[in-house]
């Protein structure tokens, strides 16, 4: 009977570890985290906000003369708001801009909405785009503050483009010599008391190594452009500070963590939802190992881009939250194990001990519930897959919708930029749906690493598939890879893949004449596995 109290201390001490677990552990992050968490709970006043605003704006528009100086202004200004709002309107009010400028026959207006629309489209991640209609103006009939902004944003086309290249990739060099160039023409003919030129100056000190000087670069923007906490402005100036920290000096994330979280509380606040700074957030508290509150900053962020509409920062935020997801689970993993563990202690003494009846009971019910959280974590998972590929399929309907472009420029004449865009070394389709490709397949097996190993345990060993040595999928892994995520209709198949119906079809009848199993159980075993 001595024995009896050591198993009660046992399992009561298993119940408080147990317990322990599940309340998470006992983190101590940065107080700026708790307003941010704040600003996150509020951010739909803030966007509300936001919205008055522009409808206030776009109120304004039915009392001006339609083809007036002003009109031009303000859908120039709305298009601003929308900026870092939401990009396709941002696009629309630019447009309009611009048949404004045409209306009044002032080109340097005109070019002005046409290269802030190729802004949007590299914000967006279409840089094709964006490329064709910088190159379509006329640069000989630019002013001093048109010919500015166009070496702006070929400075920030250059670096877009550098950036979202793999490390590898033989075109970043390319890429990185066309962007000092551009950077150095900007930065010759602005002010120097312009943020823009202050900023790119403050990148050259922080990867030179100067690191007082572009410290002190940083703290000239503050000064200069007046900014104030809570608005986009400071919201940039301390990300880049961070940037200095962080990128250039290589520190830990947390050393000067409250910058970043100044970042993205200013950035909340304003209604921004082009917030870079929120990957680092996440980072930074699963360093901590506040995982519950790092799947809150991801939902949160992966939730504004979708409605910023980057399809570059959309990928972005898509890899984070996988891994936040991944870090999720886990966690749920781990609750669960220790759960399990104490129920196995509490059944040994469930005829002694009435208390540890009432656990089991209390234990068993969290467990379902955990269960429960991690299938519906395999589905957002599926989800975030899915979203991904409806984007580049969409992206793929755009460029199609971009060669009405053609029929517009043949009808003006403008055969330079026809045969600019009807250029094969300018093509990107191929490369466009290679690129799609090669994201969806390490998306997709990152989620199911073994999916072509347990695919091909169900073909016959003569008719199994074999890839190449720089595949990962097939047309064949890709069709079922998508009917795993739950797409069965072959048309909606052959749609988000760019292949005809018939290559669906065939594909599908081919694969279920090598089946090692009745088709029956290849469908069940393609679901679950």
């Amino acid at each position: 009977m001595r024995v009896f109290p050591a198993f009660v201390i046992l399992a009561l001490c298993s119940l408080a570890s147990c317990s322990g677990v599940l309340k998470g552990p006992s983190v101590k992050s940065h107080p700026l985290v708790d307003e941010l968490m704040a600003k996150i709970d509020s951010s739909e006043f803030y966007v509300a906000r936001r919205e008055a605003y522009i409808s206030s704006l776009r109120d304004s528009m039915k009392r001006l003369p339609c083809s007036s100086r002003s009109a031009f202004d303000t859908c120039m200004e709305i298009g601003g708001e929308y900026a870092d709002f939401i990009t396709d309107s941002a696009s629309l009010w630019y447009g309009r801009a611009a048949s404004i400028a045409e209306l009044m026959e002032d080109r340097d207006l005109y070019y002005r909405a046409e290269l802030y629309i190729a802004g949007i489209l590299v914000k967006t991640g279409y840089f094709l785009e964006a490329s064709d209609i910088i190159d379509a103006l006329d640069v000989s009939a630019f002013s001093e503050d048109t010919r500015r902004l166009y070496y702006q944003r070929l400075t920030t086309l250059y670096h877009s483009l550098y950036l979202s290249h793999p490390k590898n990739s033989e075109h970043r060099e390319i890429y990185v010599e066309r962007y000092n160039a551009y950077r150095d023409t900007l930065l010759s003919c602005l002010p120097h008391d312009r943020d823009v030129y202050l900023r790119e100056s403050e990148k050259i000190a922080g990867r030179s190594g100067n690191y007082a000087e572009a410290m002190r670069l940083n703290d000239l923007r503050m000064k200069t452009s007046g900014a104030v906490r809570l608005t986009h402005q400071y919201a940039l100036i301390t990300f880049d500070r961070y940037m200095i920290y962080h990128n250039y000096m290589q520190l830990p994330l947390e050393d000067h963590v409250e910058y970043i979280l100044e970042s993205a509380i200013s950035d909340v606040y304003s209604a921004n939802r082009n917030i870079a700074s929120l990957r680092y957030v996440e980072s930074y508290l699963i360093s901590l190992g506040d995982i519950s509150r790092a799947k809150r900053v991801s939902s949160f962020y992966y939730s504004t881009l979708l409605k910023f509409g980057s399809r570059t920062r959309l990928l972005e935020g898509l890899r984070l939250s996988m891994r936040v997801n991944d870090e999720y689970s886990a966690m749920l993993v781990r609750q669960r194990k220790f759960i399990i563990l104490g129920m196995g202690l509490m059944a040994m003494l469930v005829a002694v001990l009435v208390l540890v009846l009432v656990l089991v009971f209390m234990y068993v019910r969290r467990t379902v519930q955990l269960n429960r959280k991690l299938e519906l974590s395999n589905k957002v998972a599926r989800g975030y897959v899915l979203g991904f590929f409806d984007l580049y399929s969409a992206n793929m309907a755009h460029i199609q919708s971009l060669r009405s472009r053609i029929n517009v420029n043949l009808r003006r004449g403008n055969t330079d930029y026809i045969l600019s865009l009807t250029d094969p070394s300018k093509d990107v389709a191929i490369e466009e749906l290679r690129q799609l490709y090669t994201h969806f397949d390490d998306a997709f097996l990152g989620i199911y690493p073994s999916f072509v190993e347990d695919f091909n345990s169900m073909l016959r060993p003569e008719c199994r598939i074999v890839l190449r040595k720089d595949e990962k999928l097939n047309m064949e892994l890709r069709i079922f890879a998508v009917i795993k995520l739950g797409i069965s209709d072959s048309a909606q198949i052959a749609q988000l893949l760019h292949c005809s119906i018939k290559t669906v079809y065939n594909k599908r009848s081919e694969i279920n004449g090598k089946l090692s199993v009745t088709k029956e159980d290849f469908l069940e075993k393609l679901s679950g596995f």
